[in-house]
């Protein structure tokens, strides 16, 4: 079609609008014959020609088989150069002076693999002017080293590819401070900064602590007793900080930054940031310490959660509003605090039932009463969620909480709760939910061990009509397990939470160990 066409209908415009035409429909081939097109007919590519090039390049996920593509690449990023050496040359002010397309190749260059080639486009690059690295070309870097799956380089010998990303961030992080120092228009903004804590977040105790020196300095929080400039937050940032929090196992720093931030969102000095995905980070912090012997840590994750449903309430915030996930979270805290007030409070809360309702025979007795929400409020539990209930329940050792507990489970329906196939808002890997609801049978069949196993001579001749109806679900019970032969896989850490005790021992005296360093 353009050779068809008459030289006067072309213009740099309609060139870079066929190009990226082309690009969006994945016709890489075609958009690069266009571009050896459009400097064969005497046209100039511009700044926009290579920035759509090297854009729609970026858009290739798997370069393992596209070798020719990756060699057009590359030309098309030595004319770029010899493009922007030629404006410097005429007019160091040149408008058309930009790093914007390098943002792009970098990206690509991560994702071929080619790390070194990527350092050495940095290095080439200068420290000031419109052709220094800016924010989006240093994210780029980064991103491109999480590419880095194993360590090919002799130079890089004796070091795993995530101790050696890391090394190469905080090397990365360093120079970009410098690069921003020179450069009035540079912002360190949110991508740039998550990025460099992701990679830092997967190496050593050491890389996480120069992670933490960032979210001190650019996000304002601290340890405590830690004084800092308050920096603004995003969503994605704080996200990003209780992420490293997490990776780092220090779970009580986790806590401590979400209060910093509801002080100074309350004080008016922050933006109501606040979401669920924040809070169920929060919540799973206190899981974990509820794992390592902590006896507090259920109630205080009613508390958040009972936080949160205010919040949700009375300044109609939806960001805050519980979902199936969330109340799970907080039951894990439960039954690993062995907590069953807590966690029959946190069914009421998002059943609305009255769990006293289930302390008496519901076979007999008045049903059990639920209160009228608005839609989407009452959240029955799944297998995930009932199986931490039940579990606490067993854990209590209590036979009046095993029979509250199997009143609940026969309430909710043992056909849904024994289900492998049910979806869960937890886990979607059909092996983790069959995982559950072989877990939910073995504990009811617990249970019922617990409730109904007598002497003998306090045994009446026949068992009444809810004891039946226990035997009756331990029988059930025994035939889901049966059936449920299939693969089964337990979610991560399920047992053990956080690992072993001697790797978790060796992670946390390493991290502590460089924050006393540092007087943290």
């Amino acid at each position: 079609m353009v050779q068809r066409l008459p030289l006067d209908a072309l213009n740099p415009i309609v060139w870079n609008s066929l190009i990226q035409e082309a690009m969006r429909a994945n016709r890489w081939k075609l958009a690069y014959q266009l571009y050896v097109d459009m400097k064969r007919r005497g046209f100039i590519p511009s700044l926009r020609t290579y920035t759509t090039m090297f854009a729609g390049y970026s858009s290739i996920e798997d370069w393992s088989e596209k070798t020719k593509q990756l060699e057009n690449v590359h030309t098309l990023f030595e004319n770029y150069l010899q493009r922007v050496h030629t404006l410097r040359d005429h007019d160091p002010d040149d408008p058309e002076l930009s790093v914007a397309p390098l943002a792009a190749y970098m990206r690509i260059l991560g994702e071929a693999g080619e790390i070194q080639k990527m350092f050495d486009v940095y290095y080439a690059m200068d420290d000031q002017g419109p052709l220094a690295p800016n924010q989006f070309v240093f994210t780029a870097m980064f991103k491109g080293l999480l590419r880095r799956k194993a360590i090919t380089s002799p130079a890089e010998h004796g070091l795993d590819a995530r101790a050696q990303n890391a090394a190469d961030a905080k090397l990365i992080w360093r120079r970009m401070l410098r690069v921003a120092g020179k450069n009035p228009g540079f912002k360190i903004d949110s991508p740039l900064i998550n990025s460099a804590l992701t990679i830092l977040g997967l190496g050593r105790a050491s890389d996480q602590l120069f992670a933490f020196d960032i979210v001190r300095d650019h996000m304002g929080l601290t340890k405590p007793g830690e004084e800092a400039p308050q920096r603004p937050l995003t969503p994605q940032m704080f996200m990003k900080a209780l992420w490293l929090c997490h990776q780092s196992q220090k779970y009580r720093l986790c806590i401590h930054f979400f209060t910093q931030l509801v002080d100074r969102i309350a004080a008016g000095k922050e933006a109501p940031i606040l979401d669920r995905r924040h809070m169920e980070g929060v919540l799973k912090a206190y899981a974990s310490l509820a794992a390592m012997g902590s006896m507090t840590e259920s109630d205080q994750a009613l508390s958040t959660l009972q936080w949160m449903l205010r919040e949700d309430a009375t300044r109609n915030d939806a960001m805050l509003k519980p979902t199936l996930s969330t109340f799970t979270l907080v039951l894990i805290a439960c039954w690993r605090g062995g907590d069953w007030s807590g966690a029959v409070r946190t069914f009421e809360l998002m059943s609305g039932y009255n769990a006293e309702d289930f302390r008496h025979d519901i076979t007999t007795g008045s049903k059990p009463r639920s209160e009228k929400r608005s839609k989407g409020r009452n959240i029955m539990p799944d297998t995930v969620a009932m199986s931490y209930i039940a579990r606490t329940a067993l854990a209590t050792e209590d036979v009046e909480n095993a029979q509250q507990c199997l009143r609940i489970i026969d309430h909710i329906g043992m056909d849904h709760l024994l289900s492998k196939t049910v979806e869960s808002e937890s886990f979607t890997d059909p092996a983790v939910v069959a995982f559950y609801a072989a877990k939910m049978a073995y504990v009811v069949m617990d249970l019922v061990n617990a409730t109904v196993t007598a002497p003998k001579s306090e045994m009446s001749s026949s068992p009444s009509p809810e004891e039946q109806r226990w035997y009756d679900m331990k029988t059930e019970a025994k035939k889901a397990v049966k059936q449920n032969t299939g693969l089964r896989r337990a979610p991560n850490l399920e047992e053990d939470p956080l690992g072993s005790s001697r790797g978790l021992a060796a992670t946390d005296s390493a991290v502590e160990q460089a924050f006393a360093s540092r007087g943290m």
